[in-house]
């Protein structure tokens, strides 16, 4: 696990933009979509979103199909590019979820991509510190990927072996995800774990 310990010095931490919606408010949306455009049809849905997919060997540039999702329901989070593994990631997000919940990730990179997940672990964090973000982002948050969808695995690999900066490949193509630690530092000039939560 990556620890930053709170210092005076300049810091320089490499993050990227998520955007995060519960894969609910995704399957409603195309539903809804669906309906206004005379088609009632969800069988195929039945089946694209209740089992992970099996990684195909890509056959050329992967591409993601079209989801709009309306800005209320979605959420702003960064992440630390050393927290994020094949396994699962952390990040500082603008909403909580619960422990269970189903979120669909957005990178927010040139050649965007998204990955779907579920929700192990949820503190609430006083953090101030623009290190992270101007803005406030006063959860953390972990997942584990769930590659629900075929080329997701494919997708996160590739992005990890784009940024690994000779990091050893062991570290690249690691599953293990290590829980959000109580003694936990991130960068901050004041960080305070104050609350966690569960779900019912």
């Amino acid at each position: 696990m990556a620890v930053y310990n709170i210092s005076k010095d300049p810091v320089s931490l490499k993050k990227i933009s998520l955007r995060i919606w519960r894969l609910r408010d995704e399957i409603e949306s195309i539903i809804q979509s669906r309906v206004e455009k005379g088609d009632a049809k969800i069988d195929d849905l039945a089946k694209e979103y209740t089992s992970p997919s099996p990684e195909k060997k890509a056959s050329g540039e992967i591409t993601l199909p079209l989801v709009t999702i309306p800005a209320e329901k979605t959420s702003a989070g960064k992440a630390i590019i050393s927290e994020i593994n094949m396994g699962g990631i952390r990040f500082f997000c603008n909403s909580n979820y619960l422990i269970g919940n189903s979120l669909v990730i957005e990178f927010q990179i040139p050649k965007h991509f998204r990955l779907n997940s579920v929700v192990l672990e949820t503190k609430t964090f006083d953090l101030k510190s623009k290190l992270i973000s101007d803005k406030k982002l006063p959860y953390r948050i972990q997942l584990k990927w769930t590659f629900l969808k075929p080329g997701e695995r494919t997708l996160l690999r590739e992005f990890l072996q784009s940024i690994s900066l000779g990091k050893p490949k062991e570290k690249i193509v690691s599953e293990e995800i290590e829980p959000i630690g109580e003694k936990e530092q991130i960068v901050s000039e004041e960080t305070q774990p104050v609350e966690e939560k569960k779900s019912a």
